[in-house]
């Protein structure tokens, strides 16, 4: 398709492309998807960022996943997400658990599905407070 003059890439043909290499796992594809997704001027679209953040996260990159994150001009609920499952999948409960306090301060909300991860990152780190305070937020 790239090499196509007549029909060009857009949001979904990335999210599925990326979906699919976050399945394989496959950290070259990834890459490769992320440098298409650059020079075809996708990487300011949230839904192509959050796809790159959950691919990142599928091969264990966590740090090009943050930096993604980091450089989106906007996020969303789903962005948001996207990336405390991906610090709590990998661990950094305690990254997970600052996310959220900037989550705040953006004036973002959470659902059950930041509440699950938010909760496994607390199991984690002993944070039992803050999982009641999160439970009575929701």
């Amino acid at each position: 398709m790239l090499l196509s003059s007549s029909s060009r890439p857009d949001v979904y043909t990335f999210s599925f492309a990326l979906k699919a290499c976050e399945k394989l796992r496959s950290v070259p594809k990834c890459r490769e998807i992320h440098g298409s997704v650059i020079r075809s001027g996708f990487h300011t679209d949230h839904i192509v960022s959050t796809g790159l953040v959950r691919c990142y996260s599928a091969v264990g990159n966590i740090d090009i996943a943050c930096k993604v994150f980091d450089e989106m001009p906007a996020r969303d609920l789903i962005s948001w997400n996207a990336m405390i499952s991906c610090l709590s999948h990998a661990g950094l409960h305690h990254k997970a658990l600052s996310m959220h306090k900037r989550m705040e301060k953006e004036g973002v909300g959470i659902d059950a599905y930041t509440l699950v991860a938010l909760l496994s990152s607390c199991a984690h780190v002993s944070a039992l407070n803050m999982g009641v305070m999160l439970q009575e937020g929701l």
